[in-house]
C-alpha cells in the first residue's frame, strides 16, 4: 500500500525578537536629541563643551555667529584661544578650581572673536565627572559687553570729575587725564587743543603727546588753518576718520597736506554750555582697527566732563592770578592799610603798616 506524501505539511518553527519597543526608544532618543540640539542652537547664550585639555567638542549656533568661527576651524581651536591675553591666566586658574570640584557661581571673562573684536561675557562653567575623573567642561555665557562698557564709561566720567577737584593746575590735569584714558582706551597719541582766550583765531596745544615727537608735551598757539583739529571744530561734532578718508579730504582741499597720515583719527569738540572751547583728539599711525565707533562714543561721553574740568582750572587760575595782583598792590602800597573786625580786632595789614 502506497502512501501519498505530496500533500504532507512540514512544521517550521520561527524564532525572533520583537524589536518594536527598541525601535520606538531609538526614535524617541533621536527626537529628544534633535529637540535638545534645536534648543541649544536657538538659544541666545553662548554654549560650549570642551575637554579638560580645552579642545572644543560642541558649540551652539549663537556661539559661532558671535565669535565668527566655522565648524572646520573649531577643530584647531581651543577654549584658551578665544580668551583675551590678559585674562588667560585667570581663566586657567578658575578652570582648575572647577575641575577640582569647587563650585564657581559666576565666571566672568573676555572673549576675542575671529575678527579681534572684544566681547565681555559672564556665565557659568561646570565639569562633568565620570568615575571620579574630570572629562569635560560645560560652559554657558551671555554677552555682557554693553553693560560693562556703560560701567567703564561711567567710571571714566567719575574719574575725570575727581581729577577736576583734586588737581590744582592744568598741566597736571592733562597728564592725569591721559593716564586715565589709557586705562579704558589704548591712547598713545593724544592732544588737547584750546581756543586762545584772547584771540579766537588762534589755537594752542597745552597737551600734545605724539610718538613721532617724543619729549614734546605742548605747542605754543598758532593761527587756525585746515588741520584735522580744525576740521573737527568746523564739524562741531565727533569725527572718526580713516587714512583713506583723510586723503580724500586733502584731495578736496578741505585739509592741508600732513607730514605723516595717521591710519585712524578721532576728534571730539570740548563744549561748555553749548560753547566750544577746543578739541580732544586721539590717533594711531599703525593700526586701522585700533579704535572703533564705541571708542569715539566713549570720548564723546566724557568730553563734557573734560571741558568742565578745563574751564574750572582756568577759572581757578584767574582767581589766583587776580588774588596775587591784589596782594602785590596791598603789600607795595605806600599807604597804611589794615582791616579790623566788629570787635575792633586787627585782622590784616600791609607791610607799610
Amino acid at each position: 500500500m502506497m502512501t501519498d506524501t505530496s500533500h504532507q505539511v512540514k512544521s517550521v518553527t520561527l524564532m525572533g525578537e520583537d524589536i518594536t519597543e527598541s525601535t520606538r526608544v531609538a526614535r524617541a532618543l533621536r527626537e529628544s536629541t534633535k529637540r535638545l540640539q534645536d534648543l541649544f542652537d536657538n538659544a541666545n547664550d553662548l554654549i560650549q563643551l570642551f575637554t579638560t585639555d580645552l579642545k572644543f567638542t560642541f558649540v551652539n549656533a549663537a556661539w559661532k555667529n558671535t565669535l565668527g568661527y566655522t565648524d572646520e576651524e573649531l577643530g584647531n581651536l581651543s577654549f584658551l584661544d578665544i580668551i583675551a591675553h590678559d585674562h588667560k591666566q585667570y581663566t586657567l586658574e578658575v578652570l582648575e578650581r572647577i575641575k577640582s570640584g569647587e563650585k564657581i557661581d559666576t565666571f566672568d571673562s573676555v572673549f576675542i572673536t575671529k575678527n579681534k573684536k572684544i566681547i565681555y561675557v559672564t556665565g557659568s562653567v561646570n565639569c562633568k565627572i565620570v568615575d571620579g575623573v574630570p572629562v569635560e567642561f560645560r560652559g554657558l555665557f551671555y554677552d555682557n559687553t554693553d553693560k560693562v562698557r556703560a560701567e567703564r564709561a561711567q567710571s571714566l566720567y567719575l574719574g575725570i570729575a575727581n581729577l577736576a577737584i583734586k588737581i590744582d593746575n592744568l598741566d597736571t590735569l592733562f597728564r592725569e587725564i591721559h593716564k586715565l584714558l589709557k586705562k579704558y582706551i589704548d591712547v598713545n597719541n593724544f592732544h588737547v587743543a584750546l581756543y586762545d582766550e584772547k584771540d579766537m583765531q588762534r589755537l594752542h596745544f597745552p597737551c600734545y603727546i605724539d610718538e613721532n615727537m617724543p619729549g614734546i608735551t605742548s605747542f605754543p598757539s598758532r593761527f587756525i588753518h585746515k588741520g584735522l583739529t580744525e576740521y573737527s571744530l568746523r564739524k562741531q561734532q565727533p569725527v572718526f576718520l580713516l587714512e583713506e578718508e583723510i586723503k580724500q579730504l586733502i584731495d578736496s582741499n578741505e585739509l592741508d597736506p600732513l607730514p605723516r597720515l595717521p591710519k585712524i583719527w578721532m576728534g571730539v569738540p570740548l563744549k561748555v554750555d553749548n560753547r566750544i572751547i577746543g578739541v580732544i583728539a586721539v590717533k594711531s599711525y599703525s593700526d586701522t582697527k585700533k579704535y572703533r565707533q564705541r571708542h569715539l562714543d566713549m570720548l564723546d561721553f566724557v568730553s563734557g566732563q573734560i571741558a568742565f574740568a578745563i574751564e574750572r582750572k582756568r577759572y581757578e587760575a584767574k582767581i589766583q592770578n587776580q588774588s596775587a595782583k591784589l596782594n602785590a598792590i596791598f603789600e607795595s602800597s605806600q599807604h597804611l592799610i589794615w582791616s579790623i573786625n566788629t570787635n575792633q580786632e586787627l585782622t590784616s595789614f600791609n607791610r607799610n603798616y
